[in-house]
């Protein structure tokens, strides 16, 4: 696994990252509509 960590990429991993993406970027759009991130 620590050789090659590609070679241990399965469908849960692949699920999980995909959900992983998903909620950040709905979250940070969410933060986003509601201005809870400060102005820089």
């Amino acid at each position: 696994m620590l050789d090659d960590p590609l070679s241990h990429m399965n469908r849960f991993n692949h699920a999980l990252a995909a959900f992983s993406l998903g909620y950040f970027l709905w979250d940070f759009v969410d933060c986003k509509q509601n201005s809870a991130l400060p102005v820089l």
